[in-house]
């Protein structure tokens, strides 16, 4: 029901991040088109996350745009103005500990784009 939920939520531009609240939750990044999705997280801070992938900031997030850079063909700048242009994120808030458990359930059935592969 949870992933229902993620997967219907109101999309909005990258820009748009100050929308997103500054809470637990998962976060789903995809084109415009919400045909290719890119990158899932499970995070304590929604709003933090996704202002770190979209403004290219070190944190976390940095590798995703260089995978981005790389799936896409090119430079880590153009990624984020990529991101800014052509990026949708969805998400929903949920306490952390049920955040981090559709994270993993979501990324494994999704399997967006720019995720690290585990073994």
């Amino acid at each position: 029901a949870k992933l229902r939920q993620l997967l219907a939520a109101h999309p909005y531009h990258l820009d748009d991040v100050n929308e997103l609240p500054a809470s637990p939750g998962v976060y789903l990044v995809s084109d415009l088109d919400l045909t290719t999705m890119y990158y899932l997280e499970a995070c304590g801070n929604m709003r933090v996350a996704l202002d770190q992938l979209s403004s290219g900031r070190r944190g976390r997030q940095a590798p995703v745009r260089a995978r981005l850079a790389r799936f896409l063909g090119i430079s880590d700048a153009q990624a984020g103005r990529y991101l800014k242009q052509h990026g949708l994120v969805r998400w929903i808030e949920l306490e952390e500990s049920d955040a981090i458990a559709l994270g993993h359930f979501a990324a494994a059935l999704l399997r967006p784009e720019l995720m690290e592969e585990t073994t």
